[in-house]
């Protein structure tokens, strides 16, 4: 950026927000994710997913997802993929489990950084890095694998490109209070070279998600019509990203329905898509449920009130943007983002916390607007040349904020890695273990598919079940082989499962513990053998 180097030498508050806008964003998600990528963090899905990654390196099914001895339809494979090969590369480790979502999380915030100062400048570019690196709801689904997180990734990707063929770059120092100066140079119209890439991107997140990918596309049609700059060769532009992303995906899932024929189409267009989207699988909720998720007075809103400062500075920036929005791509394109996703994601039938992700880096840019705006205020009243010295030192002050978080890392990750272990699971696993060297069959009869795929990636077995979350009833066990049951799940009879009288008990984790396996008995009249 012209005038950042002086005689006297870099100023670091000054190159922050010019050639390194990158540096803070970046450093502050690495930081704030390092701890969640160590320690044996297993929530919601991520055993599931880890288990089939994993598989695909010990058994080589990389093309064809494989659970177990089932077959996997729900997803496309791309992020299985990234998993898998962060196995093949460093084995498998608690830190290599998780580290693809630190990753994604940086890439995110970066690219919100990004995007940002392309539009409002240098200033409200790194803020609005900084608030996604700062979304709690981001932070610690770190520990988790989830196919959101690369989703969004990608989809931001798709966006950048399409920025970048359309919209002149912004310099300067803050002018107008956000950042905004004038365009040095204006790139060609709609370079073919960023439409191919977006295309890529879009091919991309289609390998991760079903159809979802396709949204990016309608959504730069609609910001390119409401700003009045679409054109022939704009919309030619994005209907070639179109093309390239489906000629990308088309030859995974044309091959899949090829080998597995209506096996595939049933559970990844019929149930996973269409059920999924009209709420007729179990996750189903009322189109009003992402707002009392926001409010906390949902079961799976998990400390929600440490997302209402970031929401209540993304209403704060809605407001400050909203009448020049007409004349600003920026601020159309931000506020389509984060009400269309939310939009789309309420009507969508089936429902998920984590579905949000997608919209936090448009509600993270907002926030940025509303804190440029407030500095700026601030340091107008301070003296005319107030917003460079304000914001470079406050740049500053962040910088030496997270080294002293970074101080504290280790601390925090020995504290991750020493709480997290389960040792009742822990039993049952060796339990399996010991019994898969005798040969025996162990049968999923009431677990968790969970559990199943925890038990593979300790033990290299999976517990044989009859479908994705549904165990094997337990009449259907052969004889002499032995029927796994969760203490909790046989209670509540939630897979109609019960315990035959002429089993043998041969396991349990702990006196009274959860875990319990029996063998199956082989002749009414004779006991089972030990």
């Amino acid at each position: 950026m012209a005038g950042v180097e002086k005689a006297g030498g870099l100023r670091p508050g000054r190159w922050l927000l010019g050639r390194g806008w990158w540096f803070l964003p970046a450093l502050l998600a690495s930081v704030l994710a390092l701890p969640w990528v160590f320690g044996e963090r297993w929530y919601s899905d991520t055993p599931y997913y880890q288990a089939i990654a994993t598989q695909m390196v010990r058994d080589g099914c990389w093309w064809s997802p494989m659970q177990g001895d089932l077959h996997y339809f729900n997803k496309p494979p791309l992020a299985f993929w990234i998993h898998a090969g962060f196995i093949e590369a460093f084995g498998q480790r608690d830190w290599s489990t998780h580290a693809p979502e630190a990753i994604f999380f940086m890439v995110a915030c970066v690219l919100v950084a990004w995007l940002a100062r392309r539009f409002h400048g240098p200033l409200v570019g790194v803020l609005a890095g900084c608030a996604l690196a700062l979304t709690n709801e981001w932070i610690w689904r770190v520990g988790n694998f989830k196919l959101d997180a690369l989703h969004t990734v990608l989809l931001l990707s798709a966006i950048a490109c399409w920025v970048r063929a359309f919209v002149p770059a912004k310099s300067g120092w803050p002018g107008d209070g956000l950042g905004v100066g004038e365009s040095k140079r204006t790139p060609a119209e709609g370079g073919a070279c960023w439409g191919i890439l977006a295309g890529v991107c879009l091919g991309a997140a289609l390998m991760t998600k079903p159809v979802f990918g396709l949204g990016a596309a309608a959504l730069i049609v609609l910001w390119l019509g409401m700003i009045g700059q679409l054109t022939r060769r704009r919309l030619g532009l994005v209907g070639l990203s179109v093309l390239v992303g489906i000629a990308l995906a088309a030859p995974w899932h044309v091959s899949m329905i090829l080998r597995h024929g209506s096996a595939f189409t049933s559970a990844y267009i019929h149930e996973q898509t269409l059920q999924r989207a009209l709420g007729e699988m179990h996750d189903h909720q009322p189109w009003d449920w992402y707002l009392r998720l926001i409010a906390g007075t949902v079961p799976e809103a998990q400390q929600a009130w440490k997302m209402w400062p970031l929401y209540g500075l993304a209403a704060l920036g809605l407001c400050v943007r909203w009448r020049a929005a007409s004349g600003r791509g920026g601020d159309v394109l931000v506020m389509l983002w984060t009400v269309g996703w939310f939009v789309a994601m309420s009507v969508f039938g089936g429902k998920r916390n984590y579905y949000l992700m997608v919209m936090h880096p448009g509600t993270a840019w907002l926030a940025a607007i509303a804190l440029g705006a407030l500095l700026a205020g601030l340091a107008r009243r301070w003296n005319p040349d107030g917003v460079r010295k304000l914001t470079g030192a406050a740049a500053v002050v962040g910088v030496v904020a997270i080294g002293g978080v970074l101080a504290h890392v280790p601390h925090t990750v020995r504290k991750a890695i020493k709480e997290l272990p389960v040792p009742e699971r822990n039993e049952f696993m060796a339990f399996v273990r010991s019994q898969r060297t005798l040969g025996r069959e162990v049968y999923d009869c009431g677990l968790s598919y969970r559990i199943d795929a925890l038990t593979y990636i300790e033990t290299g077995y999976w517990p044989r079940c009859a479908s994705e979350r549904t165990g094997v009833p337990p009449d259907k066990v052969p004889a002499g082989a032995l029927a796994a049951y969760r203490d909790d799940m046989l209670a509540k009879g939630v897979f109609g499962t019960y315990v035959d009288p002429k089993d043998r008990l041969v396991f349990r984790s702990s006196p009274n513990g959860q875990y319990m396996v029996y063998q199956r008995h082989t002749d009414p009249a004779q006991p089972p053998t030990p």
